[in-house]
């Protein structure tokens, strides 16, 4: 199992790279410490399950003791060859951008896979602040066909932000936008896609859905694209005069950014693929995993035997802290889940953020089986799957992260993805 992991990243050049927001994802699964590459020689090398090296613009070399290693890559647009030499050392390697993963495929790195950038929700979030900006702009410029398109939407736009900004103020100034402006420096999916959509503002961006922003976001629903500058204005206009449709699209993307696309489901990818490498068995349930407690609800008006037959589900959630977004997930799961018998198992990884009495009062209070388990630490998403594994006794086993929020019908459509005659684990 993955229980703790040393993350290696630099933050002096710039203070939003890419491990900061790994680093807080993380922290919710598995023990995290983290180091700066020039501590690269005091890394123990008997302390860790993974050593993670993010991609931070530096140069730098880990000793080759640190084992099992991976490596998120995520400027292979910028300087190939430099990913490329640090990811030939590492037993796993991810690429932030589609073609990336493939160039380093093709360079001989048969195992990089395509692990697309992110946000982070508490971050980049929507701000209560009226739309005073027509457009904005956060990053930095570029010469070329970035400043070219800033120039021309300045000149059309002048009610405008252009300059850089960093975590609150970001996404204050996203969310004060009506528009926000992207055009990426060699078709890569950057950072700004995810972030701008989590503030819930419209992005317009250039058209990348042949790097994989297609298979991430769809276009005219969750995003805007456009492929040259005069379709540029063209839509930027049409939007600012169309503020239903406009809001429409932004409040789409938001729930999909934060649906699917956040550090947390990125990092929960990255450890059950390393895992699956590294071959320690995520899917193998533990017996000998320590809990402090194991309390069960009875069962109420859940008989297994009703709803024509159908077999008992049973939906396993891990948490750790994060309280809102497990009261949101469990809301839901009652709402939405009365067409089947099912039960419901929690894993707490010991959070400190009064998780634990909430779950007691779902207990008290829920008309299914509700089972949950109070870690006295942080074990781990994938040791804490394992113990939500352990205890259940439905046919179904669907695996839930606690940031899900699940709408009406959603359990009758998953099992029916599974056949009529087959009764086999699902999981989301």
């Amino acid at each position: 199992m993955i229980r703790r992991v040393a993350l290696i990243f630099d933050d002096l050049l710039r203070p939003d790279t890419t491990g900061v927001y790994v680093r807080r994802a993380l922290e919710g699964l598995v023990e995290v410490v983290r180091y700066r590459p020039d501590q690269r020689d005091e890394i123990p090398a008997s302390d860790f399950d993974l050593y993670l090296s993010i991609d931070d613009d530096t140069d730098h070399k880990l000793p080759d003791r640190l084992r099992p290693r991976a490596y998120w890559a995520i400027d292979t647009h910028l300087d190939f060859q430099s990913r490329l030499n640090r990811a030939r050392n590492c037993d796993l390697v991810f690429a932030a951008q589609r073609d990336g993963a493939h160039r380093l495929r093709t360079a001989g790195l048969c195992h990089a896979d395509w692990l697309p950038l992110a946000c982070d929700p508490e971050i980049h979030r929507r701000h209560d602040v009226p739309r005073k900006f027509d457009f904005c702009f956060v990053g930095n410029r570029s010469a070329g066909p970035r400043d070219e398109l800033l120039d021309l939407l300045r000149g059309r736009f002048p009610n405008h932000f252009v300059g850089n900004a960093y975590f609150e103020r970001m996404a204050e100034i996203y969310s004060a936008s009506r528009v926000v402006f992207n055009r990426s420096i060699a078709d890569d999916v950057n950072m700004r896609v995810f972030e701008a959509l989590a503030c819930g503002s419209l992005l317009v961006t250039n058209d990348l859905a042949a790097n994989g922003q297609g298979e991430l976001f769809r276009d005219g629903e969750h995003l805007v694209t456009y492929r040259d500058s005069e379709e540029l204005i063209e839509k930027v206009e049409y939007y600012l005069h169309h503020q239903d449709e406009r809001e429409v699209i932004a409040t789409a993307g938001r729930a999909e950014a934060l649906a699917r696309h956040t550090y947390r489901h990125r990092m929960e990818r990255l450890l059950v693929e390393t895992e699956k490498v590294i071959g320690r068995g995520s899917v193998a349930v533990n017996s000998d995993l320590p809990r402090s407690a194991v309390n069960r609800s009875p069962a109420v008006g859940n008989d297994r035997s009703s709803n024509g037959g159908a077999g008992l589900t049973s939906i396993i959630v891990p948490c750790f802290n994060q309280l809102e977004f497990t009261r949101q997930c469990i809301s839901a799961l009652m709402k939405h889940t009365a067409s089947r018998p099912w039960e419901l198992i929690v894993i707490d990884n010991g959070s400190t953020d009064g998780t634990g009495s909430y779950l007691s009062g779902v207990q008290d209070a829920a008309a299914v089986p509700v089972t949950v388990i109070a870690n006295t630490k942080n074990l781990g998403y994938p040791a804490a799957i394992n113990q939500g594994l352990k205890e259940a006794t439905g046919d179904y086993l669907v695996l839930l992260n606690n940031d899900a929020v699940v709408t009406d019908g959603w359990l009758q459509q998953l099992i029916a993805l599974c056949g009529a005659n087959t009764k086999p684990p699902v999981g989301l």
